[in-house]
C-alpha cells in the first residue's frame, strides 16, 4: 500500500481514494507513512500490482538496521554497552521483527520511529519529534504521545510540545497542497478503518480460530 501510495505524492496527489485496484483498504495510513517511501518510489515507482515491490523490502531493511541502532543506543544509556549490544542483537533475531523486514511490511519503519524516541528518551524535542513522526506514519502512536509528554514541565515541556506541533502543521500543509481543504477530512474517514479492523494474528483471533481439516493426498477428503 506504501509503496503504491508514494508515487502518487511525487506527481502530486493524495494517496487517499488513488491507491491502485487490488490493494484493498490501502489509504488508511497517515501522510507520512507514504512519505518514508518516496525515497524508494524514486527508483521503483509502483502503479500496479504487477510493478516491482522490492523498494518496500530496502525501506523495511534500513528500517531494521535503523532500529537496531536506536536500540543499541538506549540499552548503552541504561546499562553500558554490552548490555546494548545484546539488546541490538536481540532485535535483529526476534522471529517476529524478522518475518515483518522480509514481508516489507509497513510496521518496520513506525517500530524504527518509537524505538529512537525510547532512544532520545531524556531529550525533550528530540524523543516527542521521533514520536510524532511515529504516529503520523501509523496511528496507534498517537495515543502514546499525551503520556509521553505528560513528564516534562517548564521550557522542556515547551520543547516537546512544539515538536508535535510543527510536524502537524507540515503535515496538514502536505495534505491541504495536495487534495485541498477537503483531504483532511477524506484521510480521517479513511484512517477510520483501523479503528473497526481487527488483528488477524491477535491472540484471541488464533486461539478462537476453528482448526482446519488436515488434507492427505490420495484422500477421500
Amino acid at each position: 500500500a506504501r509503496v503504491a501510495g508514494a508515487p502518487l505524492l511525487l506527481e502530486g496527489r493524495l494517496p487517499c481514494g488513488n491507491i491502485v485496484d487490488g490493494v484493498v483498504h490501502g489509504d488508511v495510513y497517515p501522510i507520512f507513512a507514504y512519505v518514508l517511501y518516496a525515497p524508494a518510489s524514486l527508483i521503483w515507482p509502483v502503479h500496479d500490482l504487477f510493478d516491482n515491490l522490492g523498494g518496500g523490502l530496502w525501506i523495511a531493511a534500513i528500517a531494521l538496521l535503523a532500529g537496531a541502532v536506536g536500540i543499541f543506543r538506549a540499552g548503552r544509556s541504561a546499562a553500558g554497552e554490552q548490555f546494548g549490544l545484546r539488546q541490538a542483537a536481540a532485535w535483529l533475531i526476534f522471529p517476529p521483527v524478522l518475518v515483518t523486514a522480509s514481508a516489507g511490511a509497513n510496521d518496520l519503519p513506525t517500530a524504527a520511529l518509537v524505538v529512537w524516541a525510547i532512544a532520545t528518551w531524556t531529550h525533550a524535542g528530540r524523543t516527542s519529534t521521533w514520536l510524532s513522526a511515529a504516529a503520523w506514519a501509523k496511528v496507534v502512536p498517537v495515543f502514546v504521545l499525551p503520556l509521553w509528554l505528560a513528564r516534562f514541565r517548564g521550557a522542556t515541556l515547551g520543547r516537546a510540545l512544539a515538536a508535535p506541533v510543527v510536524l502537524t502543521a507540515i503535515m496538514l500543509g502536505l495534505l491541504i497542497g495536495l487534495g485541498g481543504s477537503g483531504s483532511v477530512k477524506e484521510l480521517f474517514d479513511a484512517s477510520a478503518f483501523q479503528s473497526d479492523r481487527g488483528a488477524q494474528l491477535s491472540f484471541c483471533v488464533v486461539t478462537r480460530a476453528p482448526t482446519a481439516p488436515v488434507i492427505v493426498p490420495g484422500s477421500a477428503l
